[in-house]
């Protein structure tokens, strides 16, 4: 043995002993920039009932929403009128003919109203000569009430190993159409991707053209956007990558508007990337992938396949993931889970739409292993970061009669991935910070050291560090009334501390809990409330103790340590006139489908939102007619700027 060196080791090892006990010196970081998709499952529907799937949606010119899907016999289209919370019976597009199966439906709507299915013949089997594999396209001037086609865009072989699969469209601000689809070349196993054009709104189609294609393996599967940047951007599932040869990742390939696929692009182009920002996301499948744009510019990316790290057999078993790339569709991470995922259940060959709601709606074949399946449809909020408006509420553990800044109190929303519902928000004045959380928890358990609660993380000061700081709170509330904080100091959680000062309100039952919290500003180190131009993040997570195990539901992207993780709160202007509570005295009176509001204030507007948090309908003045029987809330807005809820029932 070496001595010299042996005792150099010693030395270098007690340094790192040494260094690893001394605290976290404060480093700011640069905070998170990327929005988070916040999945509502009040919002989970079946835009489709049994024998739906593999659906796409688009939001009309006209503002209604489509579904269309392969249902029963042929394939269908479903129309909604309230952003998604009903939708109409399926009406038939066309039949499945005979000896053949139309599948992988995929539409849009042009910039002259004209509606585009793109639709996959597939010929049964015993095959023969005279039924190919090809690509059509259905045709609607009118919103679907007639359609004309088969449309003839392409023709592969007739028997399945050469054939062609999955249309999906996209128009150019020019007015070109292009139809892309996936073909297998004939006799070797490899797919590309192929476009064909059309300049007449799809009433004809050129020849198809090559696009994408790495030599010996499939590329498939393909849809695209046109970015704020002026490229075109298609997503594929990807077979051929290094270390992950034949298992799907999802892959983008681009060129520019002005380039327009003049060269197609192959395996070492730098124009191919698989999408995801972190190698860790890398190393799970991601196939039948699907890509849209948001109205802010950034994109957002869907797969199926097992990042939630649970094993499977069958890729057609994996459930939807989605995740958040930048405006160049690039760097995708914030990866979540629209549907909750039970022992048996699969989410599978999704989509997502856009619509002018600011929600972001996922859909996929919803259904458990060995049954049927439904088209289901879920929604969730893009969000940078929340708003704690100026505000006092009533500390009763009910978001009614307050004016949280979103109906039912829903700014903040999560639970898809271990299956809890959850639902928050924050408002302030001058003496507290409030905060009201909805948890659905079907069995509580309150006497384990990790028992079932709520994490609330702050970051007052705004520190922006990887680890908690003087300025960084930790708030634990559990459902049996107790509550805990532990301070950031030092780079480590200080030991808990009695929360004195804090009004906590409860309403637990069985399967769910409700609290309303009001946290002084003094006990967050400050004199009054910070002013607007104060940075400040927030975290949030629930802790669920089960029988055989301990879920954590965690907002996307962060660590309960790292506030520069943490989402951005934003504290609103700080104005005399706030919302009131509950004791302004008005009298809302229904008769049929007709409210009015009559008090001595004057009433500017109403508001009417169904209990999911859609707005249903609005009207100026104080009368107001619902569009059907049920359960609302009620947002009357007076002429001095306040604001008052309350919930009815017809």
């Amino acid at each position: 043995m070496n001595l010299r060196s042996e005792s150099f080791r010693m030395a270098a090892a007690s340094v790192v002993a040494v260094l690893s006990l001394l605290p976290a010196m404060a480093a700011r970081h640069e905070p998170y920039d990327r929005s988070r998709i916040y999945w509502d499952m009040s919002t989970r529907v079946d835009a489709m009932s049994w024998g739906g799937n593999y659906g796409r949606m688009v939001q009309l010119l006209d503002g209604r929403l489509m579904v269309v899907g392969a249902y029963g016999d042929g394939l269908a289209y479903t129309l909604s009128s309230d952003y998604g919370a009903s939708w109409s019976t399926p009406e038939m597009i066309v039949r499945h003919p005979s000896g053949y199966v139309y599948g992988s439906p995929d539409f849009t709507q042009l910039a002259d109203g004209t509606i585009l299915v793109g639709l996959n013949p597939r010929p049964n089997e015993p095959y023969s000569e005279d039924r190919k594999f090809g690509i059509r396209v259905m045709r609607s001037s009118d919103c679907g009430k007639t359609w004309s086609g088969p449309i003839f865009v392409f023709d592969a072989e007739y028997y399945g190993e050469d054939g062609c699969w999955e249309p999906s469209f996209l128009q150019l601000p020019s007015g070109e159409v292009q139809c892309f689809f996936s073909v297998e070349l004939k006799g070797c196993g490899d797919q590309e991707i192929m476009i064909s054009r059309s300049y007449d709104n799809g009433l004809t189609w050129g020849p198809a053209e090559r696009v994408c294609y790495r030599a010996g393996y499939r590329d498939g599967m393909a849809t695209a956007i046109i970015t704020d940047a002026g490229e075109i951007v298609g997503i594929i599932e990807d077979f051929g990558h290094n270390n992950y040869q034949w298992v799907p990742r999802a892959t983008t390939f681009r060129c520019s508007l002005e380039d327009n696929w003049s060269q197609w692009v192959d395996a070492g182009s730098r124009n191919r990337d698989m999408i995801f920002e972190r190698e860790e996301d890398m190393q799970y499948n991601s196939g039948a992938p699907y890509i849209r744009k948001l109205p802010g510019g950034e994109t957002v990316a869907s797969w199926m396949g097992n990042h939630d790290g649970r094993a499977t057999e069958e890729i057609s078993k994996y459930p939807l993931f989605v995740a958040v790339g930048d405006a160049d569709a690039r760097n995708f991470k914030a990866v979540s889970m629209p549907f909750y995922r039970g022992e048996c259940e699969f989410a599978n060959w999704g989509s997502l739409g856009v619509a002018d709601d600011g929600y972001l709606y996922a859909l996929a074949n919803v259904g458990y292993s060995g049954g049927n399946c439904v088209l289901g449809l879920i929604k969730g909020m893009p969000r940078k970061g929340f708003e704690a408006p100026f505000g006092t509420p009533v500390l009763d553990a009910n978001p009614l009669k307050d004016a949280w800044t979103y109906p039912l109190g829903k700014q903040l929303t999560m639970g898809t991935h271990i299956g809890n519902r959850m639902e928050m928000d924050f408002l302030y004045d001058n003496e507290n910070l409030y905060f009201y959380a909805y948890v659905v928890d079907r069995d509580i358990v309150n006497d384990a050291v990790d028992k079932d609660g709520l994490f609330l993380y702050l970051d007052v000061a705004g520190c922006c560090d990887t680890y908690p700081q003087e300025g960084m709170f930790r708030f634990f509330f559990s459902p049996d009334g107790s509550t805990t904080l532990r301070c950031g100091s030092g780079g480590k959680w200080q030991p808990e501390i009695p929360a004195d000062g804090i009004t906590y309100v409860l309403d637990a039952h069985k399967t769910f809990y409700r609290m309303e919290v009001a946290i002084p500003w003094t006990l967050l180190g400050e004199d009054k409330a910070p002013g607007c131009g104060r940075e400040m993040r927030v975290n949030v997570q629930v802790r669920d103790r089960r029988q055989n195990a301990l879920k954590i539901e965690s907002i996307p992207e962060t660590t309960d340590k790292a506030s520069w993780t943490w989402p951005e709160l934003t504290l609103g202007e700080n104005s005399s006139v706030g919302s009131v509570g509950a004791d302004r005295k008005v009298s809302i009176t229904a008769n049929g489908l007709c409210v009015t509001v009559e008090g001595d204030d004057t009433v500017d507007g109403i508001e009417a939102y169904t209990p999911s948090g859609v707005r249903a309908t609005a009207a100026g003045g104080g009368v107001l007619t619902l569009p059907a029987h049920g359960i609302y809330l009620i947002k009357v807005r007076f002429a001095d700027g306040s604001e008052l809820f309350r919930k009815v029932a017809l």
